[in-house]
């Protein structure tokens, strides 16, 4: 149940982006591209009340607060790891049969890891969230939902400039790789 209501927190504050003002860019680096992420007044809303709470705690208590942001973002994982899948698959450009077999495969993977996900999110939910006495469980739980969310669209644009950028036959074979990787493990 625990799983369910926080998941449902993250999809329902996924929401929150939607075209508003620039709120946050990745460094550049190089050559990477610049990935601009935004987020709706409502999300620009809770990120300010939540850095006027920051402000308000000791170093400790901040440097535990970024202790769980940078925890809770790799929980992120699953999810970018889905959406560089279908990425890979989509290069394939497969049809008929053997399209529908490969979704199959496809969707198989996407369940196993939105189980990962939501044992991820339970086991930080049990770890980290009796040590807060310190701040608002629901403004953090907002912000943390924002901060998963940032790291989902840069994740999900990074994948889509690499799909752009990488051969198309090189991106089927990752998928075809990922996915007899899986049936391996899963079989």
């Amino acid at each position: 149940m625990k799983h369910t209501v926080l998941a449902c927190a993250v999809l329902a504050l996924s929401l929150f982006f939607t075209t508003c003002p620039t709120y946050a860019k990745k460094k550049q680096t190089g050559n990477e591209p610049d990935v601009t992420i935004t987020l709706s007044e409502e999300a620009q809303k809770t990120e300010k009340e939540f850095e006027r709470a920051l402000k308000k705690l000791d170093s400790k208590q901040k440097a535990f607060i970024q202790e769980m942001e940078v925890k809770f973002i790799e929980t992120v994982e699953p999810d970018r790891s889905i959406l560089e899948l279908a990425s890979q698959i989509d290069a394939c450009g497969y049809e008929g049969a053997k399209q529908k077999e490969v979704m199959e495969q496809f969707n198989s993977f996407r369940d196993r890891k939105n189980e990962e996900q939501l044992i991820m999110w339970g086991t930080f939910v049990k770890k980290y969230y009796p040590m807060v006495d310190f701040m608002d469980h629901d403004l953090l739980k907002k912000h943390l939902a924002i901060v998963l969310n940032k790291a989902m669209d840069v994740s999900a644009k990074m994948i889509a400039i690499r799909a752009a950028q990488f051969d198309k036959e090189l991106q089927c074979e990752r998928a075809q790789e990922t996915l007899k990787t899986f049936a391996n493990e899963d079989g």
